[in-house]
């Protein structure tokens, strides 16, 4: 699930326009958030958006290398080294 929000910052205060752009997501047990801030919407959103990406690219990677990893075998041979021992 992605939750978008996109909020207008602006004020005579900061003097200029801010929009932001809020991405947060859950994957599983995985949670990413990105905030993009810029004095156009559409901008921020888009960047916002490649961050996003590259994060998801990231976090798919990680999953894959991990379900290569070897799974039990290379717990056996993780445990038997810590304790010294030899197959």
């Amino acid at each position: 699930m992605i939750d978008c929000y996109f909020k207008d910052e602006s004020s005579a205060e900061k003097g200029g326009i801010d929009q932001a752009v809020e991405l947060s997501a859950t994957f599983g047990s995985e949670k990413i958030f990105i905030r993009e801030v810029d004095d156009r919407l559409m901008r921020a959103f888009g960047i916002a958006h490649q961050a996003l990406e590259r994060k998801l690219q990231r976090f798919h990677k990680q999953r894959i290398d991990k379900s290569h990893s070897g799974g039990i075998k290379n717990y056996v041979e993780g445990a038997l080294k810590i304790f010294r021992l030899k197959k």
